[in-house]
């Protein structure tokens, strides 16, 4: 029987019909798998953006330190093709983020448990202390960098996942250069410091291989003046610059990224990553430029959290033991943060104001009026400068600057050195054109690590001449050369008063500080009731108050000559002493085998003074109505007449910078013994103090980016092997406080 095979058209019509039906199958089938494909990428990058934030978050809250991360300080140079194919270099800010961990316990070296005190060898599998946390927690030798880099650091950038096209429709060169080498993020825990010889023989002992711990010259190139450079951008790849600087070079520092690259570890290894993120259109693929420079963003961001307008916490100086008369007159020497280690700070400091007038009302001593709210015009202090701090504020007068912030952070960084700059010079103060600049000034010098300002300056930051060294920097009544300048207070021969009856014929004589303590005193304890009817003044004090062995700060100038920042009629009126800050050094008083011998002395909260005792004034005092006694006072304390009675010895006890000594008649302050022979007339009383200018309701305002507070921005970029044409991307925001810090 003949079977009746399929016509051409019935074959047609089925395989048009299986075409449809497989179309209508397949396709939605790919498509779940697509999206399969896509979810599980998505899932993904939520997975390890959540994982990575919680290390990165782990890692600020254990850290004793968060080093500053603001500026080039954070910055890593990216280096991409650009558009017309060659590699590009640009700035990636806070893609690279340090934290100094706690020191541990059992250090390595003499004393530690693994080093072996017979041969001298430490075991070399340990890379680090090891051990219990030091308490209290400082800041050990383990450094913990996270950072983003390139996968392999010695080839170039590629990324195949993605297509990603130019304005001509070609393939963008990272995309097409067939590597697949994308940027990672990492973490690495590496010694800052590691144990090798002192080649440079620190100890001046001649021994110059001596065991230290040294910057960990396998990591971290060095500077010009030979120190570790800790902020490189560059420190993980090999830019056009160091090519330009040859072979050698080259190799040296690659053998620095391989050692960094045995030590960090790939944090981005789940799923096909990025840690750039690119700016393109999704329809079009057309990669965005700026300049030839694709335009990207760094996909893990970790910076210091910003706080904007804090009002900084003003910190009384007066403690217990510090009680002063007037008190409430003492302004604070340190404004404080909620937060510190600081970054791109900026400051706003507001006045309060004198008076217009001072009158037996309204007087610099006077506890509220006429200094009141801070109203007049604000100081600004702006320490945004890529380098961090450093900026000048400088205040210049005829041509000379008296008080530079450089100078001051500079001459902290140089403490140990024998001639530090000079943070102040008042040698032309003397313009008589700038009273507003000597009332309303105010500096301030920032301490980023503590989170602070600093209102208060040790006399040693005043002078003009570097070559004094530092100890001589103390106030002087023999000025001269560096060679001949000697700190302190002359205190003139040890005569009692009753035989030294009238020792000097004038009281322009009498005042001048060169004659010496003693007998300025007996002069003026002999003298003074003729004193006071040649002075047309009336008998307001009888002799025992009024007759005292003192020291008027406020004009005594700095060894090189320098005036002193009390000065009354050409310092500045705000100056102050930064109560307790004060040293006074002298001869001892008290009978005995140590008479004569410098000794340190007492404070005594009141008068009149004991032996070996002192009686200060931090602030001005609140002075008698003088119109009561028959007497015309002027109370505005930057008049100073030296050759007035009134002015140099009646008010002086109501002045800053007054220093009363022992005033007993029969109890002349003694000279150093010269070996027993006679006496040695440059005995002196040595003082040195630190000085403030700020009042009560003095206000700063503080703009700045705490490291105790890190916001980390983590942006996961996931491309699935069948995920379509564009990435999954998860982005999570959290933040996290060093809790280990010290300030």
């Amino acid at each position: 029987m003949m079977r009746r095979a399929f016509t051409l058209i019935e074959l047609l019509v089925v395989m048009a019909v299986s075409a449809v039906l497989f179309t209508i199958i397949a396709i939605p089938m790919v498509q779940s798998f697509n999206l399969t494909r896509a979810g599980q990428s998505f899932a993904a990058a939520q997975s390890q953006a959540r994982l990575i934030s919680e290390r990165v978050q782990q890692d600020i809250s254990n850290a004793a330190a968060v080093r500053d991360n603001s500026g080039s300080r954070g910055s890593l140079v990216i280096r991409v093709p650009g558009a017309d194919g060659v590699m590009t270099e640009s700035l990636a800010p806070y893609a690279k983020l340090d934290l100094l961990m706690p020191a541990k316990g059992n250090p390595l070296g003499p004393g530690g448990p693994n080093f072996n005190e017979e041969t001298g060898k430490i075991d070399p599998t340990i890379a680090g202390p090891k051990g219990d946390p030091s308490l209290p927690t400082l800041p050990g030798t383990v450094l913990v960098r996270w950072f983003i880099g390139l996968r392999d650091p010695f080839l170039d950038y590629g990324n195949p996942n993605v297509d990603l096209r130019l304005a001509g429709g070609n393939r963008w060169a990272g995309v097409s250069n067939g590597i697949d080498n994308p940027y990672v993020l990492y973490r690495a825990e590496v010694p800052a410091y590691a144990m090798g010889e002192d080649t440079t023989d620190w100890d001046r002992d001649g021994d110059a291989a001596e065991v230290i711990m040294r910057p960990n010259w396998n990591l971290f190139a060095a500077d010009a003046e030979g120190q570790p450079i800790w902020d490189d951008p560059t420190f993980f790849s090999i830019t056009d610059a160091d090519q330009a600087q040859g072979a050698a070079f080259v190799e040296a520092k690659s053998r620095r990224i391989r050692a960094w690259r045995g030590l960090a570890i790939n944090q981005s290894t789940d799923g096909r990553v990025d840690a750039l993120v690119f700016n393109y259109d999704l329809g079009s693929r057309l990669l965005t430029f700026v300049g030839n420079v694709p335009d990207y963003s760094a996909a893990v961001r970790m910076q210091p959290t910003r706080v904007a307008s804090e009002p900084a916490s003003p910190v009384n100086p007066m403690g217990s033991g510090l009680e002063a008369a007037n008190a409430a007159k003492v302004g604070p020497s340190v404004y404080r943060t909620a937060a510190g280690s600081w970054g791109r700070m900026a400051a706003r400091v507001h006045l309060s104001i004198p008076p217009a007038a001072y009158t037996d009302a309204a007087q610099a001593g006077a506890e509220n009026a006429p200094w009141h709210e801070a109203n007049s015009p604000e100081r600004r202090l702006d320490m945004r400068n890529v380098n961090g701090f450093g900026q000048s504020l400088v205040y210049v007068q005829t041509g000379q600057a008296v008080f530079s912030i450089d100078r001051y952070l500079q001459a902290r960084s140089q403490s140990g050195q024998p001639n530090p700059p000079h943070a102040f010079s008042f040698a032309t103060l003397a313009n008589a054109s700038l009273p507003a600049v000597r009332r309303d000034f105010l500096p301030i010098a920032p301490d980023p690590s503590r989170g602070q300002v600093t209102a208060a300056f040790d006399i040693q930051d005043v002078g003009v001449d570097n070559t004094v060294p530092v100890a001589s920097r103390l106030p002087s009544t023999q000025p001269g050369s560096p060679a001949t300048a000697i700190p302190g207070i002359n205190i003139g021969e040890a005569l009692p008063v009753q035989s030294d009856p009238s020792p000097i014929g004038n009281w322009t004589a009498w005042q001048n500080a060169a004659v010496g303590i003693n007998r300025r005193f007996n002069a003026i304890y002999n003298q003074w009731d003729n004193i006071l009817a040649a002075e047309g003044l009336p008998n307001v004090l009888d002799r025992s108050q009024g007759a005292r062995r003192f020291i008027d700060l406020r004009t005594i100038p700095q060894p090189d000559g320098t005036l002193s920042p009390l000065d009354p009629a050409r310092g500045w009126s705000r100056a102050r002493i930064v109560p307790g800050s004060e040293t006074v050094i002298g001869p001892d008083q008290q009978p005995g085998a140590n008479f004569g011998n410098y000794v340190r002395y007492t404070r005594s909260l009141t008068r009149p003074v004991g032996v070996n005792e002192y009686y200060i004034n931090y602030v001005h005092q609140p002075e008698p109505a003088w119109i009561d006694f028959g007497i015309t006072a002027n109370y505005d304390p930057s008049f100073y007449d030296p050759n007035d009675f009134f002015s140099a010895v009646i008010q002086s006890p109501y002045r800053v910078g007054y220093l009363e000594l022992n005033s007993a008649p029969g109890e002349p302050l003694p000279n150093l013994l010269d070996s027993g022979v006679g006496v040695n007339t440059n005995g002196r009383i040595i003082v040195d103090y630190d000085f403030a200018f700020t009042e009560p309701n003095d206000v700063v305002v503080v703009d700045y980016d705490t490291n105790e507070v890190v916001e980390v921005l983590v942006t996961v970029v996931n491309y699935a092997p069948t995920g379509g044409p564009n990435p999954q991307s998860i982005t999570l925001r959290a933040s996290a406080e060093a809790r280990n810090v010290l300030r």
